[in-house]
């Protein structure tokens, strides 16, 4: 693999990551402890958790592809 090729891959990998923080994130699995916090994340949750859990699901999905064709 050639140097842009290294980081191509890595930039893969930090919006794959980024795609499951998100979706652990819609889905409530990631909290925190501070209830003021916990508020306004469980209001985020139900403003935009309807489009986030699908949009992250596609992201992880697509990211993943390209991962795996890097490969082959």
């Amino acid at each position: 693999m050639t140097r842009i090729e290294i980081i191509g891959f890595a930039i893969e990998l930090m919006i794959f990551g980024v795609a499951v923080y998100l979706y652990l994130y819609s889905t409530n699995i990631i909290t925190t402890n501070d209830r003021a916090k916990r508020k306004r994340q469980e209001e985020f949750i139900s403003n935009y958790g309807n489009w986030m859990r699908p949009l992250s699901l596609a992201l992880m999905a697509i990211t993943a592809v390209n991962i795996l064709f890097r490969f082959v």
